[in-house]
């Protein structure tokens, strides 16, 4: 006979996920702002973004995350070549993505 009560898993987020991909998740925000993309180009452009050296372990804090995602974001966008009002497509786009992905930093 066990110990044990109970065992408990974190089912969301580590053994199965509710979110698309990263680059299915910005073209879906995207699309919902007005902006018409695909999700190959958003994944051709992050490709791009990550071979340029912008990673996300280089930005350890909860504040440096945001800094991280807003660049990662804005890099996107312009390599969509979106020619708009770039800080409040990039703010948006940061608000819709912790509500899409449940990000919460402290």
């Amino acid at each position: 006979m066990s110990d044990y009560q109970a065992v408990f898993f974190d089912f969301g987020g580590t053994l199965a996920f509710d979110c698309p991909s990263i680059p299915e998740g910005l073209a879906r925000i995207f699309r919902n702002m007005g902006l018409e993309t695909t999700t190959d180009e958003v994944q051709q452009a992050r490709n791009a973004v990550h071979e340029n050296g912008l990673r996300s372990r280089d930005y350890p804090t909860s504040a440096q995350m945001e800094e991280y995602f807003r660049r990662f974001f804005r890099n996107i966008l312009e390599r969509l070549n979106f020619n708009g009002n770039m800080d409040e497509v990039v703010g948006r786009t940061w608000k819709e993505w912790r509500r899409y992905t449940g990000l919460y930093l402290f």
